[in-house]
């Protein structure tokens, strides 16, 4: 069935008129709100529908006429079998919408595992222009928008442009702003590929000049190098920002890390500014690893390692590439707990010295053992 959200509420509630939405985010680790969520209780909203927004195991002050549960990675799908079987003991006749990156990438998973009775697979044409409705959480600070989704890149470890398979941008995001909050998050997986980046730095500089506004911009899923130019490192810094995000996930891309970098730094962005994703466990071999760490660490910028999970794990950190070893994996792990911060390498002169004069990765990840006796 092809049936918009909208339609496809009417069809699973028999065509009520008013319709009580129960929007479930299950109990998985996240730092962020469930944005698709909020975008679809924007929507339903608009058609005059309640919604309500509960976590497992929240009693919903209402009985609801239709139940949605969104997903995030793979590997979290107990967590979202649970809360669909909890909401489903209360009430066992009303119809469960399952979607999300889970079910957009396992649905076959999904309809075995966990019995929605509807599996919405990638994004809701309907709001994606909407603002989400950010009156149910409201502790929450920050506007979390696309302006594109898509990525005109085709990485083999990402699954973004499995789940998005066309790049598309908007023109304007002012309507995707919440003038209360202090801080814009964009969720692009390739911002500086939109052909409105330009108009989108110009609101942006305008914005944060409204009425002496302090609005803190993160480009929270990085930018791409290759496209990190010398104006777009320009119109960055003219933002207010904790971080610049990048990414260094295969050595061929030196010389676009290393230019980026270089242009950043020459518009004034201090390089304790910049943080790189870097992931490993894929196609790399820990001495690769190793090599792009030394290059971070020579540049005096701040390296964020990620460990690579198949876009179909069911289970996390258990898959281990060809070069690697669980024991060296581990040790990675550790190091980024004992040795680092928030789980990345900070530039720290001691942490510089032991990486760039490392023989290979297990000594730059080596950590010496507490005598418990002294």
């Amino acid at each position: 069935m092809n049936a918009e959200l909208l339609d496809l509420i009417k069809w699973l509630t028999n065509k009520k008129r008013n319709i009580h939405c129960l929007l479930v985010e299950p109990k998985y680790y996240s730092t962020y709100p469930p944005l698709g969520l909020l975008k679809i209780s924007s929507l339903v909203k608009s058609y005059s529908y309640t919604t309500e927004l509960v976590s497992p195991y929240e009693q919903p002050k209402l009985k609801p006429d239709i139940i949605f549960v969104t997903s995030l990675f793979t590997y979290g799908w107990r967590k979202v079998k649970e809360a669909v079987e909890y909401y489903r003991t209360l009430f066992p006749k009303t119809p469960i919408i399952l979607g999300g990156i889970y079910a957009s990438l396992m649905p076959e998973h999904a309809k075995y595992e966990i019995r929605p009775d509807y599996i919405w697979q990638r994004v809701i044409p309907e709001a994606e222009d909407i603002c989400p409705d950010y009156s149910l959480v409201p502790e929450w600070d920050g506007s979390i928008l696309f302006s594109s989704r898509g990525c005109i890149r085709r990485c083999p470890f990402c699954v973004v442009w499995k789940i998005e398979s066309q790049y598309e941008a908007k023109n304007t995001i002012s309507h995707l702003i919440n003038p209360k909050y202090t801080r814009i998050i964009f969720w692009d997986n390739n911002f500086l590929a939109s052909p409105y980046k330009l108009e989108i730095f110009e609101f942006l500089e305008k914005y944060r000049n409204i009425e002496g506004k302090k609005v803190k911009v993160d480009f929270n899923q990085g930018l791409d190098a290759r496209l990190l130019t010398l104006p777009f490192a320009e119109k960055i810094s003219n933002l207010k920002y904790d971080l610049i995000r990048l990414a260094y996930d295969k050595i061929e891309d030196r010389k676009y890390l290393l230019k980026a970098v270089q242009n950043l730094t020459e518009v004034g962005i201090k390089k304790r500014k910049i943080l790189v994703y870097m992931l490993y466990n894929f196609q790399d071999t820990p001495d690769d690893f190793l090599e792009r760490l030394k290059d971070v660490m020579d540049l005096g910028i701040v390296a964020y390692p990620m460990r690579y999970q198949p876009n179909d794990s069911l289970e996390k950190d258990k898959y281990v590439a060809t070069s690697w070893t669980p024991e060296l994996l581990e040790m990675v792990a550790k190091a980024r707990r004992v040795l680092g911060s928030h789980g990345a390498f900070p530039p720290y002169d001691g942490l510089i010295k032991k990486i760039i004069e490392a023989e290979s990765l297990d000594k730059a990840m080596y950590l010496r053992e507490i005598n418990k006796n002294k």
